[in-house]
C-alpha cells in the first residue's frame, strides 16, 4: 500500500515483504554507522489482490485484517 501511495508502484505481498527486509537492512546499516546501497526486487503485481479489498482499506490494520486467512500458492 505504501509503495502504491508514495511511489505509484502497484505491487503485491511478496514485494512488500522484500521491501520490509530491505528497509530493515538499511536501518541496521545506519544504526551501525555505515552506509549501504540496497536494491530490492518488485516480485509481483498487486492485481491478484484487488478482489480482497486490501487496497481500499482505510488503515494498515484494516488491510491486515482483510488478508487474514488468505492463502497464496
Amino acid at each position: 500500500r505504501e509503495l502504491l501511495q508514495q511511489e505509484g508502484i502497484f505491487a503485491g505481498v511478496s514485494t512488500g515483504a522484500a521491501l520490509h527486509a530491505a528497509i530493515g537492512v538499511g536501518r541496521k546499516a545506519v544504526a551501525a554507522g555505515e552506509s549501504a546501497d540496497i536494491v530490492f526486487v518488485v516480485a509481483d503485481g498487486g492485481w491478484k489482490y484487488l478482489s480482497t479489498g486490501v487496497y481500499t482499506a482505510a488503515t494498515t490494520e484494516e488491510a491486515i485484517e482483510v488478508l487474514q486467512g488468505q492463502l497464496w500458492a
